[in-house]
């Protein structure tokens, strides 16, 4: 298990071929983007650290049994998220 920080999870996502960032939605929600589609969230000003990210239904399911930090995606557009969240100060598990 990995724990990561905001910029560790900049740094990993924006490497990644075809991935862009912005900020559609206002000034602390971080979103990364392949060929325009939005794979994941980051809420910036949340603490605990959150990330919300698209998922795999089944693999959501199963994610969710294994590990308490990850919850079921809400008030999102995407079709299926997971968010993932760490209760300390070390980041997310990623």
């Amino acid at each position: 298990m990995t724990y990561m920080n905001i910029e560790q999870i900049h740094k990993y996502c924006i490497k990644k071929k075809g991935v862009t960032e912005d900020f559609p939605f206002n000034e602390e929600t971080l979103v990364f983007k392949v060929m325009g589609k939005m794979f994941l969230l980051a809420s910036l000003d949340s603490l605990p650290l959150q990330i919300n990210l698209k998922c795999d239904p089944e693999k959501a399911i199963e994610l969710r049994e294994e590990y308490e930090s990850v919850q079921p995606g809400y008030h999102t557009c995407l079709p299926v998220s997971v968010i993932l969240q760490h209760f300390g100060n070390a980041g997310v598990i990623f």
